[in-house]
């Protein structure tokens, strides 16, 4: 499988994960193929997602993402009292 010119070079794709509000670096995650899974998020982030490759060369230009964590399932639903 090719995912663009390598220059020859072994490549690797590396996700970061930062919370949109403190900046602060969630998840780092590098894979031979352009596919990640990341678990263990917090519910209700909003996130900044930056892929690139990388070889011996250097690394390519970034892509970016905006993404957001579900809510828990109790703000989405709303909690309702049924003993009566």
């Amino acid at each position: 499988m090719s995912c663009g010119f390598d220059g020859g070079q072994r490549q690797w794709f590396v996700m970061e994960i930062y919370d949109q509000q403190t900046h602060a670096l969630l998840a780092n995650v590098s894979s031979k193929l352009p596919i990640f899974t990341v678990n263990g998020l917090d519910a209700g982030l909003l996130l900044k997602i930056v892929i690139y490759a990388t070889n011996m060369r250097g690394r390519s230009e970034p892509i970016l993402l905006q993404a957001y964590t579900l809510k828990a399932a109790e703000k989405q639903t709303g909690m309702t009292n049924l003993a009566n």
